[in-house]
C-alpha cells in the first residue's frame, strides 16, 4: 500500500509539475502569438492604407498622362493642318527662292512708297 500511496504521490508531483511547465509554455506561446498577430496586423492596416495610395496616385497619374497624350494628339493634328502649307507647296527650292525675292521687292516698293520722303536706304535712288 505505502508503494502505491508513494507511486501516487510521485505522479501527482511529476503530473503537478509537467501541467505547470505546460501552462507557462502556453503564456508564452499566448503572448508571442498575440504580440505577432497584433503586429501582422497592424502591418496589414498599414499595407492597405499604402495600396490606397498607390491606387489614388495611379488613377491621379492616369489621368495626368492621358491630358498630356490628349495635348500630344492635339498638337499633332495642328502638324498635319500646317504640314501642306509648311512642306508640301508643290514648289521647288528654285521656285521658292524665286518667289521670296519677288515677295521682299515687292515689300521694299511698298516701303519706298509709304517714305516720300526717303529716309530709308532703300528708297535713296
Amino acid at each position: 500500500m505505502e508503494v502505491i500511496k508513494s507511486d501516487y504521490q510521485r505522479t501527482i508531483k511529476v503530473t503537478t509539475e509537467d501541467e505547470a511547465e505546460a501552462h507557462a509554455t502556453f503564456v508564452n506561446f499566448d503572448r508571442a502569438s498575440k504580440a505577432d498577430i497584433s503586429g501582422k496586423s497592424t502591418k496589414l492596416e498599414l499595407d492597405q492604407e499604402d495600396l490606397k495610395t498607390t491606387k489614388s496616385n495611379i488613377k491621379m497619374k492616369m489621368e495626368e498622362m492621358q491630358d498630356n497624350m490628349d495635348l500630344v494628339d492635339q498638337a499633332l493634328k495642328a502638324i498635319e493642318e500646317l504640314k501642306p502649307m509648311c512642306i508640301d507647296t508643290g514648289m521647288s527650292y528654285a521656285e521658292r527662292v524665286q518667289k521670296r525675292e519677288e515677295e521682299m521687292k515687292a515689300l521694299k516698293k511698298a516701303l519706298c512708297i509709304l517714305d516720300p520722303d526717303g529716309v530709308e536706304e532703300e528708297c535713296e535712288d
